[in-house]
């Protein structure tokens, strides 16, 4: 069977017509090159170059050999490109947290592209409450989360990728022919909200009172979805944000009105313990969640 030393041989035989120069070009002595080309020729039993005062000069049988070596050769090469390049690629486990919110509408498109990219990363996605996820970075159970970023925590490090806005959600009959509600007329309704302990609720009671707007929920619920169902019956709303409420299915009776004066944001971030460097693998999945929330907000 030829081997990838004959084939060496052969092909710089064919192109330089010369024994001499074919073994200074491939750095070996010249028996080596006609070794190579007699064992070929021997096990198939085949002439391939007639030997002439002008050269080793290629017959029939080498002229459709030649395209067929120099293919072989290109092969070879792109399988240790491809050898070389997956030994640079990183390896490991990176254990992820997210909001349900996010899962549900960026975090596969997300997951699937990196391990394109990266099939030998290992990735572990858990969810969670903000605060869950939060305790979990700072104490080492997960290694980074996406949450949205909450006041004054000096354990994590936070990459901000995007300021999520709110919006009020209601009946169409609760809010009939508007585009935009201002923070007084969504006091004045019955108001789902989320708990005192959420950032969300945090951050609406925050900018609330920047206008000296006193909120007074009739009702505080955990669930997003147990949210969004109060505003299916006249009279109640609820306030949250972008990715809350994206790709549910609203009831058709069910309006989503821009929220100002004031106008609420939340940030959504990367959080990452400020304690623990943050391995290279980390940072290429940071680096990819940051790129699909980018194309998200534009």
């Amino acid at each position: 069977m030829i081997d990838l030393r004959q084939i060496h041989c052969f092909v710089a035989l064919y192109e330089e017509q010369s024994v001499t120069k074919a073994a200074r070009r491939l750095h070996i002595v010249q028996p080596a090159v006609s070794m190579q080309i007699r064992k070929l020729e021997s096990t198939y039993d085949i002439t391939l170059f007639e030997r002439t005062p002008q050269g080793m000069l290629p017959n029939v049988i080498a002229d459709k050999l030649y395209p067929l070596c120099i293919n072989a050769l290109a092969q070879i090469e792109t399988i240790a490109a491809t050898l070389a390049e997956s030994k640079m690629l990183p390896t490991g486990r990176i254990t992820i947290g997210t909001l349900p919110s996010i899962a549900r509408e960026i975090l596969a498109e997300i997951l699937v592209d990196f391990h394109t990219r990266y099939p030998g990363m290992q990735l572990n996605v858990q969810e969670g409450y903000n605060s869950t996820l939060i305790d979990a970075v700072v104490d080492g159970t997960i290694d980074l989360a996406v949450v949205r970023m909450p006041i004054g925590d000096t354990r994590l490090k936070f990459q901000l990728f995007l300021a999520e806005e709110m919006f009020c959600i209601a009946h169409r009959s609760t809010l009939p022919d508007i585009s935009v509600i201002t923070g007084r007329q969504a006091a004045a309704l019955k108001l789902a909200l989320p708990s005192q302990d959420t950032v969300v609720r945090s951050l609406i009671d925050s900018a609330f009172r920047m206008h000296d707007i006193e909120i007074r929920p009739a009702m505080e619920v955990g669930p997003v979805d147990t949210m969004l169902a109060m505003a299916n019956y006249p009279g109640w709303a609820t306030i949250l944000p972008r990715f809350s409420i994206e790709g549910k299915r609203l009831n058709s009776d069910v309006c989503v009105v821009k929220l100002v004066e004031p106008k609420v944001e939340s940030r959504l971030v990367v959080a990452t313990s400020s304690l623990r460097e943050t391995p290279i693998q980390n940072q290429l999945l940071i680096q990819a969640i940051g790129e699909s929330l980018a194309s998200k907000n534009s």
